[in-house]
């Protein structure tokens, strides 16, 4: 803020399963969230975020597919004087890479 005090603190982990198959094939992913681990929010301030599926992609071949997920996470911050938004964008893929 202006004085230079923290008044809002967010911290959040990606949750997700990989590795599953199909009759013995393809990687694929389950369970994908994001939970906030960690939140501080000062009297007079609002925080929300959200996460949204932007694509889902076979990164392998059709007998041996690979997951692709790409996942982004919006947030936005306020007070009665400005607001800030910011987002962050992930990609995990079946065999448990995420970047």
């Amino acid at each position: 803020n202006f004085y230079g005090i923290e008044v809002i603190s967010f911290t959040f982990t990606v949750h997700f399963q990989y590795g599953g198959s199909y009759e013995g094939a393809g990687k694929y992913l389950t369970g994908v969230f994001v939970s906030a681990t960690e939140l501080y929010v000062s009297w007079g301030f609002e925080f929300s975020a959200k996460t949204e599926v932007v694509s889902v992609t076979n990164l392998g071949t059709n007998l041996n597919p690979v997951a692709g997920l790409t996942l982004k996470l919006d947030w936005a911050a306020k007070s009665i004087v400005t607001e800030f938004n910011s987002s962050k964008v992930f990609h995990i893929t079946g065999n448990g890479n995420i970047r």
